[in-house]
């Protein structure tokens, strides 16, 4: 290794405590930088580093290697640092400067590397079934800031990735990775831009741009990752970001140009957060969640904009697309067309089969992003929906929920803080209620009609009451109507009167004294007179017996 000139002190005092090692002597006390050739320092170090006799290697591993930089301008090649480093063993930085440079695939195997390269590119040469960086199973905390990593597809064959975790397959305890990329370009690859594979937790990509693959964008097969602030532009490829493993974020990042899906969940991708992302023109659907037998993902879908998210002009995919899933939440996200241009899309929310429950809440779907076909596919999406709320209102009088068109002037619908639900035409106030008048009665001020009425109580709790006798008789009803009123009759006695368009009928007492008779009765009715002990019939204007004799 050849130090920088910033760090000749510490190399200068590793370089006297290997000497020291190396002689079986104590090292003298460093009060100044030491003049060593950078081969002498290399011999030295590698020495104290690797030499089991050494009895300073773990000093040096505790107290300076973290200190450690290396730095492009020192070495031939981007591989032979990568190489020094993977020897060095400690925690390190290493710095490549701006340029331009061509690699053969790369590896970091060590635990605690920094790379920063700024304005650097690493591009792969020509090759077959070739990584550009793979980072091994024991390369814990790795991070790298500011680089761009060029796959070179166009010179590459076979199956070719620009940046991959590798699969940890050990059984023994494993700590979680707490890695991270950072203000990165992963671009130009052959197959996928980033690979995650199972056992590798915590990795977070941030601000970066994965754009031009082959395949998938962003592949997650572990958990606890995520990808935020970014962007991740298919051209090329078929999926952005790929989940195939729990718990994992996609959030606050730009996702379009995709062939098949800007966003697509496995069976194996519960517990996702999917937040505050614009999706739009990826050509196969904005989200696709497939799964096995009704896989329950329990994922969170919210705030999200998808735009334009289907073949140009043809509005043969959805927006979201969902197959043998359940337990997904879609909340506040939002519907538009792409730039202000022509809806594409067929659906907001297409389901295929084996969808269980769905949780949709709070979502805009503009009518105007649809090409024709409407915002869900089939009514099963709607009967899954679900609105839960809690409402507060400051006032029991004050509106809780209401709906208007846009076209119109006035209110449809509302629900104020009590309860009270009223309606309206759109064309004016409204002017429909229905509302809690006191315990377990409801009222309308208006008129209540039902195509049929059914009463069911028992203990004679089954009835109709009129509490409120007519002030009038009303009109007679049109043909084929009837109506049926409570009315004072002329001796201040209530009367059921049940009228038709040719007449009425009195539903009253049917015996009693002459002091309770009825004085003036429908024309038919009949009365008997326990006074006169004899029957009576109204013809309309009095009674009479059975002889036809008035009394």
């Amino acid at each position: 290794m050849t130090p920088t000139p910033r760090r000749e002190f510490v190399a200068g005092i590793a370089a006297a405590v290997a000497a020291a090692a190396i002689a079986g002597r104590t090292a003298p006390a460093a009060t100044a930088a030491m003049e060593v050739s950078a081969s002498a320092t290399d011999e030295m170090l590698s020495t104290l580093i690797q030499d089991p006799r050494s009895q300073t290697k773990g000093a040096l591993s505790a107290n300076y290697a973290p200190l450690v930089s290396f730095n492009s301008n020192n070495y031939a090649s981007i591989n032979e640092m990568f190489r020094a480093v993977n020897s060095f063993g400690g925690a390190c930085e290493v710095e490549i400067v701006p340029g331009q440079y061509a690699v053969t695939p790369l590896r970091i195997d060590r635990p605690d590397v920094r790379i920063t390269g700024y304005g650097a590119t690493l591009r792969l040469v020509a090759g077959s079934d070739q990584i550009l960086l793979s980072i091994g199973v024991d390369a814990f905390r790795f991070n790298a800031e500011g680089i761009t990593l060029d796959g070179n597809h166009g010179s590459q064959t076979g199956t070719s990735h620009c940046l991959v975790f590798e699969e940890y397959v050990g059984t023994a305890f494993r700590y979680a990775d707490r890695s991270n990329v950072v203000n990165a370009h992963i671009i130009n690859a052959l197959t996928d831009g980033v690979r995650i594979e199972p056992a590798r937790l915590q990795i977070q990509f941030r601000h970066v741009t994965i754009r031009d693959f082959g395949r998938y964008g962003w592949v997650v097969r572990s958990t606890d990752c995520a990808f935020s602030h970014g962007g991740i532009g298919g051209i090329r490829g078929q999926v952005g970001a790929y989940l195939d493993g729990g718990a994992n974020w996609v959030r606050d990042s730009g996702i379009w140009s995709n062939s098949e899906y800007g966003i697509k969940l496995t069976r194996r991708a519960a517990n996702c957060l999917i937040l505050h992302n614009s999706v739009d023109n990826n050509m196969g659907g904005g989200l696709g969640a497939i799964g096995v037998a009704g896989s329950s993902l329990n994922t969170l879908i919210s705030g999200n904009m998808f735009r334009g998210n289907s073949t140009a002009g043809v509005g043969l995919h959805p927006d979201i697309y969902l197959e043998e899933v359940a337990g997904l939440s879609f909340v506040g996200n939002f519907t538009g067309a792409s730039g202000g241009g022509p809806s594409r899309t067929s659906y907001a929310i297409q389901t295929g089969p084996g969808v269980g429950f769905v949780s949709e809440i709070g979502n805009y779907w503009a009518s105007s992003a649809y090409h024709v076909l409407g915002r869900f596919s089939n009514v099963d999406v709607l009967r899954t929906r679900l609105f839960h709320a809690d409402i507060y209102t400051q006032l029991a009088t004050d509106k809780a929920l209401r709906s208007k068109v846009a076209s119109e002037m006035h209110e449809r619908f509302r629900i104020r803080g009590d309860g009270e639900i009223t309606w309206g035409s759109g064309a004016v106030e409204l002017d429909t209620n229905l509302y809690r008048e006191s315990s377990k009665v409801l009222k309308t001020d208006g008129v209540f009609r039902s195509a049929s009425l059914k009463l069911h109580g028992g203990g004679g709790g089954g009835y109709i009451l009129f509490e409120v006798p007519q002030a009038g008789t009303p009109s007679l009803p049109a043909p084929g109507q009837a109506k049926a009123f409570l009315r004072l009759n002329n001796q201040g006695r209530p009367e059921l009167v049940l009228q038709t368009s040719v007449g009425e009928s009195v539903v009253t007492p049917q015996s009693g004294g002459s002091a309770q008779r009825p004085a003036v009765a429908v024309s038919g009715q009949h009365y008997y007179d326990t006074t006169l002990k004899k029957p009576l019939w109204s013809d309309g204007k009095m009674w009479r017996d059975a002889a036809g004799k008035g009394v």
